[in-house]
């Protein structure tokens, strides 16, 4: 404490004063690296561990931060996260029970079906939840982006009105099929997966949770995992009967939700001070958004509804 160089050095130590439990405890810390959204560090003292969230800059834009801090805290109490311990408005942040003998999934980690069995156990539970008090589905996350990146006069790709318009479509073919509306987490990446050496899993980060369609989840397991659809049927595995519906709308979700998120990416570029090259990743985002929607699955999903 008191050795801080950096800006987020500053931040941490000063959450840390404001954390009663660490209190004349002489707390440690070190930076974990891994996200590309917050800084996230690793708390300790003789006797006890704590991860620590400290928002990154200007992400109060993008989450709204009263369903984020209850989806948290609901995750934690039924045990499909970790447990919140306690927030801060200034400088924002959130304390977590540290997940000992966990660790971050990989893509490759969803291919063992006992994980993916945790996995969508828990986003199960989640979803029969009371809901939140936002209601934001996909298509109004990717609109909200829209709408921020313009306001930024960040550019776009040559091709944006086309993914938009395919988008739209997309939103009014879902809407026929039906929408039911669940406690979603919207930000189903391998990374947030937690699993120890049981194949346990906790999932984290809930800052873009809302009341949205339950296949976006699903969708955004099997597009950011990379399943291979012959060989993993991510929809049997959720609901074992599947509806009709829901194939359709994977297919929709999928393209719609990779528009969504290189959007996010490019707002980071302007938003962020994380090392991280946001504006590749958007590059890769819009063109896995761009072989999604030209697909003969995407026609076939549109024409269904």
């Amino acid at each position: 404490m008191g050795e801080a160089e950096t800006f987020a050095e500053q931040r941490i130590e000063r959450v840390m004063q404001l954390f009663e439990p660490i209190a004349g405890l002489a707390p440690r810390y070190s930076k974990i690296a891994i996200g590309i959204t917050n800084v996230n560090w690793l708390v300790e003292t003789s006797d006890s561990k704590y991860f620590v969230k400290v928002y990154g800059e200007n992400t109060s834009r993008m989450i709204d931060r009263e369903s984020a801090l209850i989806a948290s805290e609901r995750a934690g109490q039924i045990g499909v996260g970790p447990r919140l311990i306690a927030s801060f408005s200034d400088p924002g942040a959130e304390v977590y029970e540290f997940l000992e003998g966990f660790r971050n999934c990989a893509a490759e980690d969803l291919v063992d079906p006992l994980v993916r069995k945790n996995v969508l156990s828990a986003y199960r539970k989640m979803h029969a939840l009371a809901p939140l008090p936002l209601t934001r589905t996909g298509f109004d996350q990717l609109r909200q982006r829209k709408a921020l990146v313009d306001a930024e006069g960040i550019a776009l790709p040559e091709d944006i009105h086309d993914l938009l318009e395919a988008c739209q479509k997309a939103e009014d073919a879902a809407l026929r099929a039906g929408i039911s509306l669940s406690v979603c987490h919207n930000d189903s990446y391998a990374p947030n997966f937690m699993i120890d050496a049981n194949k346990n899993v906790r999932i984290v980060d809930w800052e873009y949770a809302s009341n949205n369609d339950r296949t976006w989840d699903l969708a955004m397991i099997a597009l950011s995992s990379m399943l291979p659809p012959g060989e993993v049927d991510i929809l049997e595995e959720y609901f074992g009967d599947v509806p009709e519906t829901e194939r359709a709308k994977l297919v929709m979700y999928g393209g719609a939700l990779a528009v969504s998120w290189g959007m996010w990416a490019l707002l980071q570029t302007q938003y962020s001070r994380i090392e991280f090259d946001y504006l590749a990743y958007s590059g890769q985002l819009f063109g896995v958004a761009r072989s999604l929607i030209q697909s003969e699955e995407w026609e076939a999903a549109l024409c269904r509804y």
